[in-house]
């Protein structure tokens, strides 16, 4: 139901005007949405209020203070009130129920002017709780979000007014009327303040602030951001109870508390507020989404190897990109065979054993910083060894910073926790968080996209199962893969592109099925389609929350 359609039924019901129809809609609306039934909550309380007050005597201002009060402060049994706002509804269809409207108990009034006081409030809450949800500000865009539980979901496009908005994970794209957006990255916690302004009370978020929107604040518990026409990340409460600002593009100016005069920062500057002290530091871009993943080509361009040949040593490459894709088993042991055939996730997969097994393909890989999805589904041993990491999916040229990527489980724990996925170049990565060595097998993603700003970051997102993996970085800079040039290496699984031993090893030891390439950075809703039916994913509705062009 549309904003308008609900106005206009609160409206008519207010007025003691709803026909049977139309009181079946505001009963099913008031069912699937919190926030309609503490509006109708709300409403049902200032009846109340003026039926009992309108039958005693007393100073008619001192109770039009106290309707006020009491409607605006928190109610204990608010939900249980909430609640029971539908069946005051379905009352209504059979005149159980008295409306607002109903005013002709006043003229026991002795004076008219608290009563024209508190209709007006009434009217001012009514209208200042709906009405700016159709200016302040509207759902721009989402990726893998997950609302918080008591959050009412909001769908691309619907208007936002002054009020808190919560997830739990994901990101979450708000543009203000002002021209400004906030990428929230969950778990976080948001307030709409007005069509310039918020305030973030937890979590992480982007502001991206064109010229015309310059003057955006950004509040947080331990300060307050104002923007000077630029883009810049703010974290509260994520590391320990504190608030960081970096900028990653422009200036902003900086409010601490207990400080005089405001803090300018600029361009790669950061700054860490906790306890009313203000540390200065450098800005950490990688930290920060600036963009959603971009709408790609649907279906996406891809080359998939299904590993169910289940014998022989030749795997046949399919899709748009296979060319000349096809595959071989083979191994650095001499003499033997390479990964060994068994049962997978979906028909057939191929074991390998640690010890030189691997896959070499001639499929060259995509190539420079072009966007990119890497799917596929893995088996690591519970007790598998560091020895056995960085060995996955690779490709590209490894001599050179940047010119390689490559798909693994971390085997370096001073750049995170071992046997997480792990994403990147040669120099710089992306780590998740769930720990994949419990012998089982495991749906695994990584998407790759440009970011937003004059030096841009390469934006990467792991999957496990399906769902984001909440990883500390959220992208690298300087992503050039090099494909089909000397020195570079066309795509293999299981081994290792660095040979040297204090490296990770040489070889992955598990088991691999169902090796997706897919040239476009995948939604989490095609990644999920692929995870269940295993063929690449169907156009995607034009509904999708993706991010629109700007």
């Amino acid at each position: 139901m549309g904003p308008s359609t609900r106005h206009r039924l609160v409206s008519a019901w207010l007025a003691d005007g709803l026909g049977p129809p139309e009181t079946a809609a505001l009963l099913r609306a008031a069912r699937s949405d919190p926030a309609l039934r503490r509006e109708l909550a709300t409403l049902l309380k200032i009846e109340r209020l003026l039926r009992h007050h309108g039958a005693t005597l007393g100073p008619r201002d001192a109770f039009a203070q106290e309707v006020v009060a009491r409607l605006t402060a928190d109610d204990k049994d608010g939900g249980a009130f909430c609640s029971g706002v539908i069946a005051r509804i379905g009352g209504r269809a059979r005149g159980a129920l008295p409306h607002p409207r109903d005013f002709s108990w006043l003229a026991r009034w002795g004076s008219w002017a608290a009563a024209v006081a508190v209709i007006a409030t009434l009217g001012c809450l009514y209208l200042g709780r709906w009405a700016p949800r159709h200016g302040l500000a509207v759902v721009a865009g989402s990726e893998a979000l997950r609302w918080a539980d008591g959050q009412s979901p909001f769908g691309e496009g619907h208007p936002l007014g002054r009020g808190p908005i919560a997830i739990d994970a994901g990101f979450l794209r708000i543009r203000f009327a002002s021209g400004a957006s906030v990428i929230l990255e969950g778990p976080a916690r948001l307030d709409v303040l007005g069509k310039n302004g918020a305030r973030l009370r937890a979590g992480r978020a982007v502001a991206d602030v064109p010229p015309e929107a310059s003057g955006f604040a950004m509040e947080s518990p331990d300060g307050r951001i104002i923007d000077l026409g630029t883009r810049f990340g703010l974290e509260v409460g994520t590391r320990g109870r504190a608030t960081e600002v970096h900028v990653l593009e422009g200036q902003v100016r900086a409010s601490v508390p207990g400080e005089t005069a405001a803090r300018e920062l600029r361009e790669s500057q950061a700054l860490r507020i906790e306890a009313r002290t203000a540390t200065a530091m450098a800005a950490d871009g990688t930290r920060f989404l600036t963009r959603l993943p971009p709408r790609g080509a649907s279906p996406a361009p891809y080359v998939h190897w299904s590993l169910d040949e289940a014998s022989g040593q030749s795997v046949r490459a399919e899709g748009p990109l296979a060319g000349a894709a096809d595959a071989r088993l083979e191994s650095l042991m001499r003499g033997d065979g390479g990964p060994g055939w068994i049962p997978g996730r979906f028909g057939a997969a191929l074991e390998f054993d640690g010890a030189g097994d691997f896959v070499a393909t001639d499929f060259g890989g995509i190539s420079g910083d072009r966007a990119r999805t890497v799917a596929l589904w893995a088996k690591v041993p519970t007790d598998w060894e560091p020895i056995n990491g960085f060995a996955l999916v690779s490709w590209g040229a490894i001599s050179v910073p940047g010119a390689a990527w490559q798909i693994s489980i971390n085997p370096l724990p001073e750049d995170g926790p071992i046997g997480r996925l792990r994403a990147g170049v040669h120099t710089s990565h992306v780590i998740g968080t769930r720990d994949l060595r419990d012998g089982r097998w495991h749906h695994i993603a990584a998407v790759l996209f440009d970011g937003e700003g004059p030096r841009d970051t390469t934006h990467i997102l792991l999957f496990v199962d399906g769902q984001l993996e909440p990883a500390e970085r959220k992208g690298i800079r300087g992503v050039n893969t090099e494909v089909g040039r000397p020195g570079s290496t066309a795509v293999a699984f299981g081994r290792n592109m660095d040979d040297r031993p204090r490296h990770g090893g040489r070889v992955f030891r598990g088991a691999l099925d169902e090796v997706f390439i897919f040239d476009s950075a995948l939604s989490q809703e095609s990644i999920v389609r692929l995870m269940r039916e295993n063929k690449p994913p169907e156009p995607e509705p034009k509904a999708h929350h993706h991010e629109k062009n700007r």
